[in-house]
C-alpha cells in the first residue's frame, strides 16, 4: 500500500521533523515517574525523538519499562517501531491494537486510566476509518455527528487517560474543530474537560498532499468553570500572527490575525445579527443517487461548480432535492428550490488556500430566475427575505466582510455559522476602526464591490 492509499485507509500522515519541538518543548527531565502516551504512533518517529530527549536524564531501561506507552493498529508499523524504540528488547508498554476500542479489564490500557502525564501525537483525521460498534462509546459520542472525525475520538481518549489537573495533551490535528458546525458538540465536551493553553495554526504546506489545515493543539485536563484566554499563533499567508483567543458567545473559537486583527474583528463582527442561516450542500460532495455529470440525463439540472477557464459545470439528478446515500437519508439543495421561504446564496468559502487570498468571494452568480446566487465551491447559505440576495452578495464582496470570514474560517469545509457575524450596518461600524486597523484590512483584502456578474449569461 502506497502513502496516499495509507492516508485514505488509515488516516496515516506522518509528522514532519520541523514540528517535533512544538510537541516536546516542555519535557521535564527531573521527573523519573512521568508517563508519556502516544495512541497512534505510526512509524514511531515521535517516540524515538522523545526517547532521545529522555535519555538526557534517565537510563534507557527505565524509559522503556516505565515512561513510554504507545499503541499502533497496523502490525507492520508496530513491529518497525518496537525495533526502533526498543532495540535492546526491554520489557515495554507498546501494543498492537486500536487505542479507541472498547475499554474493559482485558484492555492493556485499562489500568492506566487517569495515570498519564502527557498524551501526544498526530492522530488520524479521517472520518471513515472508525466503525461505531468498534469504538468505545465515551470516545464516539462527543462529536455528535453521524460520520465521526477520528481525531475527536482521540481527544476524548486523552480525557480518560490523563491525570486530572496536571495531565497535558499535545496533538497535531485539524483546526476545523474551532468553528465547524459539525463539531459543536465536541466543543462542548472540550470546554468541560480541558483548558486550552495554546494553538499554533500551521502553514498550509506543513504536510505534503494534505488539504486539511492543521494546528498544534496544547491543553490541560482540568475541571473548568471559567476559561482563560490562550495563546494563538496563526500562520496566514506565510506570516505568523500572535495574539490570544477564547470561546465566543456561540461556543466557537475565533482565529484572530494578531492583536490588530483581533481588535478590528471585535469592532466589526455583529454577533447580534438577526440573519438566520442553514447549512446545505450542493454538488459532487453530496454522494447523490441517480445523478450524472451529463446535464441531459436526468430531469433536474444543477450547477456543480465553475471552472476558471471553461465556465459553469452542470450535472443532473433525478430528484428535485438531491438525495444523499441511503445510509444517512439526507436531502440537499438542487434545482428550483425554495426552502421554508428562504432564498439561497452560494458563497466560495475556500479558494484553494484556506481563505488565504485577497478575494474571499471569487465568483457569485444568480440563476436565470434570479432566485439565488452560486459560486464554484459547494457551500449553501440560506438567508432571511428581509435582506435581498444582492444585499448579501454586496456585503460579502466588501473587504471588511472577507476579513471577518477569514477570521472565523481557516479550513476546507463549508459552514453556514460564519455568516451570522456579518453586520448589516457595516458602514457605521467601519467608522469605529482606528487608522492602523483600516490599514491592516486594506493591505490584506481586496474590495470586490465593483465586480458585477450577470446571471443568465454567466459572465465573469
Amino acid at each position: 500500500m502506497n502513502e496516499k492509499e495509507n492516508i485514505q485507509a488509515f488516516g496515516e500522515v506522518f509528522t514532519p521533523e520541523n514540528l517535533f519541538d512544538y510537541l516536546f518543548n516542555d519535557i521535564d527531565l527531573s521527573n523519573k515517574n512521568a508517563t508519556y502516551f502516544e495512541p497512534s504512533f505510526g512509524d514511531g518517529r515521535l517516540l524515538v525523538h522523545l526517547k532521545d530527549i529522555l535519555l538526557q536524564g534517565f537510563e534507557e531501561k527505565h524509559i522503556i519499562n516505565n515512561m513510554l506507552y504507545g499503541v499502533e493498529i497496523q502490525s507492520e508499523l508496530y513491529d518497525y517501531t518496537v525495533r526502533s524504540v526498543n532495540p535492546n528488547n526491554f520489557k515495554h508498554n507498546f501494543y498492537n491494537m486500536s487505542a479507541v476500542d472498547h475499554f474493559d479489564i482485558f484492555n492493556p490500557l485499562y489500568d492506566m486510566r487517569g495515570e498519564i502525564d502527557k498524551q501526544f501525537g498526530n492522530p488520524p483525521y479521517n472520518k471513515n476509518i472508525l466503525i461505531k460498534n468498534e469504538v468505545e462509546p465515551y470516545f464516539w459520542n462527543p462529536a455528535g455527528y453521524t460520520t465521526k472525525l477520528a481525531y475527536l475520538c482521540f481527544v476524548a481518549l486523552a480525557d480518560m487517560m490523563l491525570k486530572k489537573d496536571t495531565g497535558n495533551l499535545k496533538y497535531v490535528m485539524p483546526v476545523s474543530f474551532t468553528n465547524n458546525q459539525n463539531t459543536q458538540f465536541f466543543r462542548e465536551f472540550l470546554k468541560s474537560k480541558f483548558q486550552i493553553n495554546s494553538m499554533r495554526i500551521l502553514n498550509p504546506t506543513a504536510f505534503d498532499d494534505i488539504m486539511i489545515r492543521t494546528c498544534i493543539f496544547d491543553a490541560n485536563k482540568v475541571d473548568v468553570r471559567e476559561h482563560k484566554d490562550f495563546d494563538l499563533i496563526r500562520n496566514w499567508n506565510g506570516i505568523d500572527y500572535e495574539t490570544t483567543s477564547n470561546y465566543d458567545a456561540y461556543n466557537t473559537i475565533p482565529l484572530y490575525l494578531g492583536n490588530v486583527g483581533k481588535s478590528a474583528f471585535k469592532k466589526l463582527a455583529n454577533y447580534e445579527n438577526p440573519i438566520k442561516n442553514f447549512k446545505g450542500w450542493n454538488g459532487g460532495d453530496s454522494y447523490a443517487k441517480e445523478s450524472s455529470k451529463d446535464e441531459t440525463v436526468y430531469k433536474y439540472k444543477y450547477l456543480n461548480s465553475v471552472h476558471k477557464k471553461t465556465g459553469p459545470v452542470f450535472f443532473s439528478t433525478a430528484y428535485p432535492d438531491k438525495v444523499k446515500a441511503k445510509k444517512n437519508n439526507k436531502k440537499n439543495n438542487v434545482g428550483d428550490y425554495d426552502r421554508f421561504s428562504y432564498k439561497k446564496i452560494m458563497i466560495n468559502e475556500v479558494v484553494f488556500n484556506s481563505l488565504e487570498t485577497t478575494q474571499h468571494i471569487n465568483y457569485i452568480f444568480n440563476d436565470d430566475l434570479g432566485k439565488f446566487g452560486l459560486s464554484p465551491k459547494n457551500t449553501c447559505i440560506i438567508v432571511e427575505d428581509d435582506m435581498s440576495d444582492m444585499d448579501i452578495i454586496n456585503l460579502l464582496k466588501s473587504k471588511e466582510c472577507q476579513f471577518l470570514l477569514s477570521t472565523v474560517k481557516d479550513y476546507n469545509h463549508n459552514d453556514a455559522f460564519a455568516i451570522r457575524i456579518l453586520p448589516k450596518n457595516l458602514e457605521e461600524l467601519k467608522k469605529t476602526l482606528t487608522s492602523t486597523e483600516v490599514q491592516f484590512i486594506n493591505q490584506r483584502f481586496k474590495d470586490l464591490s465593483t465586480v458585477v456578474y450577470k446571471s443568465s449569461q454567466y459572465n465573469y
